[in-house]
């Protein structure tokens, strides 16, 4: 009965305490508004997810709270908030980077992001933030190689590449060889040539002296060989000919292009036979061998075709004949005979009051020669004497007349001289 009677007491009391307290009004909730930054951010409060930042949570005043902010990508945070008041709670947020090592067989691969340089393999791309990545590997003589990773979980990454050759061969021969190889404009050396490219276009010249330039692009490709014969066309050559004298014909093959000097174009590579003739001289004959895209020159001084001869008669009024022509007659002028055949030619002199009257000389005409002949002379009459006694004719030269009552000198024959007193002398004749 006892324990009765004290839950009956403890019981009233409590009634009247309750009766007593639903006299006053209930307290609002305080306003936690809970942000982050980066925005986004998944919250939870004493372990209870409550939504996104930014985000309302209202609590009874005076309550404690633990936050806790999660974002993927970013490393978590926690915040102590108590609801004394309408407040923001914001929480900070930071990245999660790892680090990143490439590394590609064969080594020392340059490695460019975005574009840009980032280094060569082996490369340590530290302090990276989660996300997904790219890049392209790129060595000489290997195709540019592309990569992707991603980081996640703040985990790092190990990255090997192995390369694929980009090489390719080129092979390159001519007819004629020993033509100059031009890679890009670039000499690079002489047909036949063998050498090994990067996969690409590439622009090839051959050149060779007296060859058209060959141009064309080829496309190499990797681990494959291209081969590539040419046969170079001939350029045309050009003959140049010249004589002495010039003016001579030109003939190439026996047919007539001009006179000396005269250049000839457009000549197909090979031999030729020319001749070169003039009037008055030898024909010459050559073979002109014409080389590829060059000039050949050829001269010479023509010979003579026929020979001559200079001759100087005494005394004046000479008749001149050769073989039985008449060149002229004596007058202290050379007489030069051009243009005759070779051979023997007989010279001839004559005077009606020669004695002999007339003398003939053979003559050796040599071709392209011009003879210098001694000086001819032949006796000559020039006066006739009558004598005083029997009225006797004497025909003769008179070598000297002196004074009236000196002797005459005088030759009736070639070789004798003689003095005859002038009182002998009935008359004297000049003769012309």
């Amino acid at each position: 009965m006892r324990y009765i009677h004290t839950f009956l007491v403890l019981f009233a009391v409590c009634a009247l305490a309750a009766l007593a307290g639903c006299g006053k009004e209930q307290e609002p909730p305080v306003v936690l508004r809970f942000t982050s930054n980066p925005a986004g951010a998944e919250v939870s409060v004493n372990d209870t997810a409550i939504g996104v930042t930014p985000v309302d949570y209202p609590t009874q005043r005076g309550s404690r709270v633990i936050a806790k902010y999660t974002l993927a990508g970013y490393n978590p945070d926690w915040r102590n908030a108590t609801a004394d008041t309408d407040k923001v709670v914001e929480g900070r947020l930071e990245q999660e980077r790892a680090s990143t090592l490439i590394v590609s067989y064969p080594g020392n691969a340059q490695v460019f992001i975005n574009g840009e340089l980032a280094g060569e393999t082996p490369l340590v791309i530290a302090d990276q933030p989660m996300g997904l990545y790219r890049a392209e590997l790129r060595k000489a003589g290997f195709a540019p190689l592309p990569i992707e990773w991603e980081l996640a979980g703040g985990k790092p990454r190990y990255l090997a590449q192995q390369f694929e050759t980009n090489i390719g061969k080129l092979t390159l021969t001519t007819e004629p060889d020993k033509a100059y190889v031009f890679i890009n404009d670039k000499e690079v050396g002489l047909t036949p040539y063998h050498t090994e490219l990067e996969e690409g276009q590439y622009r090839i010249r051959l050149s060779k002296g007296g060859y058209a330039d060959v141009t064309e692009n080829v496309i190499i490709t990797r681990m494959e060989e291209l081969q590539r014969d040419f046969r170079l066309g001939e350029l045309p050559g050009k003959l140049q000919i010249s004589s002495i004298p010039d003016g001579a014909s030109v003939f190439l093959n026996g047919e007539l292009r001009g006179t000396t000097p005269l250049v000839l174009d457009n000549l197909a590579p090979g031999k030729y036979q020319l001749e070169v003739s003039k009037a008055g001289y030898a024909m010459e004959s050559a073979e002109a061998v014409i080389a590829p895209g060059q000039t050949t020159q050829l001269s010479g001084t023509l010979v003579l075709a026929t020979g001559g001869f200079d001759l100087d008669v005494e005394p004046n009024g000479v008749r001149v004949y050769l073989d039985d022509k008449e060149l002229g007659v004596s007058s202290g002028k050379t007489f030069e005979v051009r243009d005759l055949e070779p051979g023997i030619h007989t010279l001839r002199i004559a005077h009606k009051w020669a004695n002999p009257e007339q003398q003939e000389y053979p003559l050796q005409i040599v071709k392209g020669e011009i003879l210098r002949l001694p000086v001819l002379k032949i006796w000559v009459a020039n006066a006739e004497l009558t004598m005083r006694r029997d009225g006797e004719v004497l025909r003769g030269y008179i070598e000297e007349d002196g004074p009236p009552d000196a002797p005459l000198l005088f030759s009736p024959h070639p070789g004798v001289r003689t003095s005859i007193v002038r009182e002998k002398i009935l008359s004297i004749k000049r003769l012309d």
